[in-house]
């Protein structure tokens, strides 16, 4: 089988769940119908594409038609997520679901999470988004939306062309960065992968094909949809940096929806992201079996540079608390950490 083959994934629980609830009796429900426009920049066909098929299918099955999800997906009506911030604060959209890209426009202190090397691994990812989504639900609201939960995209890794022998090779990279990303440019900067090029990220495979970069990150899974796999020969054994994704809606669109229909869309998000969740892991451990079988070497960094690396990220930590996160965010997180390594 060639995994390469996007092949949309389906959740036998959920369609079964769907399905008995169509079956469910009428409350007699006002025939008022409400039309949410939600931009997802996935394509379809990938995991994300296949969970906003099931939010669609829930949302409008539960509510029987009087809620509809209409979605946008694939840059269709954005070409970058700070697109789509734009447009919906114009009302042209309703919502979205977000990258780090999105989430952070809206609310800058959320790219705590992101920090490299700061997550290690999936569990403390689970135990740090759900210790802190109160507060993050806070900080949201205060930008004017409504945040419905986390999903997932993954860990990042470094792909380059060549191998890292010397921190003077880092200095050598020409590396994509996602556009709007200042504080992941910054910290590159702070390691020594000065030479930075950032473009929107459909525009990443375009910059790797005419050789205007060599080097990248992205999760295993995302740069295998989006097709930079073929040019990358080297994968970074470590983890660079882990990478969620959530749902927004604009806060005065979802307080003028009943109280019914927005429990409904809690419900969904509740109900479907943690298995969306799942199933990003799981095809992220297939795309890295499947980019090891067709020659990508997945590459150790000699220790001196790794730990170069580490230590100037983590002194990053302190320097961008109070311009890019709130300081009491960065040493909460840090305190979630501390507390779930200690049990493990």
């Amino acid at each position: 089988m060639n995994i390469f083959r996007l092949i949309p994934i389906a959740a036998t629980t959920l369609f079964l769940s769907l399905a008995i609830l169509t079956l469910l009796p009428d409350r007699g429900y006002a025939a008022e119908q409400y039309t949410l426009k939600i931009a997802n920049i996935a394509p379809e066909g990938s995991v994300w594409g296949d969970m906003a098929v099931k939010l669609k299918m829930y949302v409008e099955s539960r509510s029987r038609g009087r809620l509809k999800l209409i979605w946008y997906m694939a840059g269709v009506i954005g070409e970058d997520e700070p697109d789509i911030v734009k447009k919906i604060d114009e009302g042209q959209l309703h919502g979205s679901i977000f990258t780090i890209i999105g989430l952070g426009r809206v609310q800058p202190a959320v790219r705590v999470v992101v920090l490299p090397f700061l997550i290690r691994n999936y569990e403390e990812a689970d135990y740090v988004l759900d210790s802190l989504s109160p507060d993050f639900q806070r900080l949201f609201v205060e930008k004017g939306y409504e945040f419905l939960g986390f999903t997932e995209v993954g860990f990042s890794y470094l792909y380059t062309q060549s191998p890292i022998h010397t921190t003077d090779d880092l200095g050598r990279l020409n590396m994509w960065t996602w556009e709007g990303d200042q504080l992941l440019e910054g910290i590159l900067h702070d390691v020594g992968i000065t030479h930075t090029f950032p473009s929107p990220l459909f525009q990443g495979k375009a910059d790797l094909e005419s050789g205007r970069v060599n080097a990248y990150y992205n999760t295993l899974y995302g740069q295998l949809v989006l097709g930079w796999y073929q040019h990358a020969k080297y994968l970074s054994s470590f983890t660079f940096g882990y990478c969620p994704c959530g749902w927004l809606i604009k806060k005065d669109v979802f307080e003028n929806l009943p109280a019914d229909l927005q429990t409904i869309l809690k419900q969904a998000s509740e109900l479907i992201f943690q298995p969306i969740r799942d199933m990003i892991r799981t095809e992220n451990y297939k795309a890295r079996e499947g980019l090891i079988k067709r020659g990508m070497v997945v590459y150790e960094y000699p220790p001196e540079v790794l730990d170069e690396i580490k230590r100037k990220s983590h002194a990053g930590y302190f320097e961008y608390a109070g311009k890019e996160y709130p300081l009491e965010l960065l040493e909460k997180t840090m305190q979630k950490l501390k507390e779930f390594r200690s049990r493990n």
